[in-house]
């Protein structure tokens, strides 16, 4: 019996410096022996759990103007038991608790808001790489195929993230936080179809 397993995940680095974010993101690629598993030092994307400032548990960093730092992922999986066999995708929008951190200064419901706005945005790729990847045909090659529309995601998010900090001034204008909040939770409704499992807070 062949079984094809692999992974891929993307992370972002947000970085909060006087008020403004810098992202940098890393493209990591490895095989897996089963689907990601998650740690109690990380948050799967709940719409019933928005982030708190007590997920920021990584220590901060004392460095002059460095105010915080988000740290999110999108790890995909997809397993083939054997060639005719069906392949499953799964998708995931991640944050890691241990690598975000804030300092008690910077607490404030802005730049909270705005690290929701940042994760939301995540899941909603996640849920575009559901639907695209649930639309591959069953006698495709999974591995092109995961490979072309993973990174093809990973742009448009990385495009979104971009656009998000240009828009709002890196984070600082309350209003344009506020908009691009209500752009991706529409966004969100409208890909409700593609939605991952939820589990109860």
């Amino acid at each position: 019996m062949l079984m094809i397993k692999k992974r891929l995940q993307t992370c972002c680095k947000g970085r909060l410096k006087t008020g403004l974010l810098l992202l940098l993101p890393v493209l990591l690629i490895h095989v897996a022996n089963a689907q990601a598993q998650m740690s109690a030092d990380t948050v799967q994307w709940n719409s019933l759990r928005k982030l708190t400032w007590n997920d920021f548990k990584g220590e901060a960093m004392e460095l002059p103007g460095l105010k915080g730092e988000i740290y999110c992922f999108l790890p995909a999986t997809y397993q083939r038991d054997s060639v005719n066999a069906k392949t499953v995708f799964f998708v995931q929008a991640v944050f890691d608790k241990k690598g975000s951190w804030i300092q008690k200064t910077s607490k404030t419901p802005l730049a909270l808001q705005y690290y929701q706005v940042y994760f939301d945005l995540f899941e909603l790729h996640a849920r575009k790489l559901r639907g695209q990847l649930a639309a591959v045909q069953p006698d495709a090659d999974p591995t092109q195929a995961f490979q072309q529309i993973y990174n093809t995601q990973f742009n448009m998010l990385n495009d979104d993230l971009k656009a998000l900090r240009k828009e709002t001034k890196l984070g600082v204008v309350a209003s344009a936080v506020a908009a691009w909040k209500s752009k991706t939770e529409k966004a969100l409704t409208e890909m409700a179809a593609y939605a991952g499992v939820e589990k109860k807070p």
